[in-house]
């Protein structure tokens, strides 16, 4: 059985009756449990390994890609990754300018997140390979206090080779200053706008 509820389920329900009172009686193999729903393709890989390696059914599969649950890169910081077999992670976290070397694919509804303190200070991975983005997924943005006042397009992303774009994202902006903020992808860069503030009157 596989199950992918839409809503949190404490792991004291798993088993329990209708009205959640009474549990057990009940024989389990093996019982996965994960902290953020899969992406469909992981999803898929699992359910085939487990029906081969429970009741024998066709062949272990290979597994399409190397997941990476969650990266948080600090300033500085270098991330390279080797080998054959493409990489995929379901989380970034970027604080500070930080660098990776490789392919790296963003599993569908993953997340990215980017602190940004200041216009000296912008959260900025720079990826020398490509990167490709899901058509789904959410982007977080800390803006802090001091771009208040502060107007011009910062990159958040920079890629040799950037593939999609954040159109049908959720977006979660965190703001310390009164600035407006917004995102687009242009030039395999992935920029963050910083826009004055209220309303524009525009007289002819």
């Amino acid at each position: 059985m596989s199950l992918a509820p839409s809503n949190a389920i404490p792991n004291r329900l798993i088993g329990a009756d209708r009205n959640n009172q009474r549990g057990g009686g009940s024989y389990q193999g093996e019982l996965i449990v994960f902290a953020s729903p899969l992406s469909a393709e992981r999803r898929e890989y699992l359910q085939r390994f487990l029906a081969w390696k429970w009741f024998g059914e066709g062949t272990s599969p290979q597994h399409p890609f190397c997941s990476l649950a969650a990266l948080e890169l600090v300033h500085g910081g270098t991330l390279t990754l080797t080998g054959t077999m493409p990489y995929a992670c379901s989380s970034i976290k970027v604080e500070g300018a930080a660098t990776m070397n490789g392919v790296l694919t963003l599993e569908e509804g993953g997340m990215l997140d980017f602190a940004v303190n200041d216009t000296n200070d912008v959260a900025c991975l720079t990826v020398n390979g490509t990167f490709a983005l899901p058509s789904s997924g959410t982007l977080k943005v800390q803006v802090g206090a001091g771009f208040a006042g502060a107007t011009g397009s910062f990159p958040l992303i920079t890629a040799t080779e950037l593939v999609g774009n954040v159109t049908g994202w959720i977006r979660d902006f965190e703001k310390e200053a009164d600035v407006g903020v917004r995102v687009h992808v242009s030039d395999n860069t992935l920029l963050l706008d910083v826009l004055p503030s209220g309303m524009i009157i525009i007289l002819r």
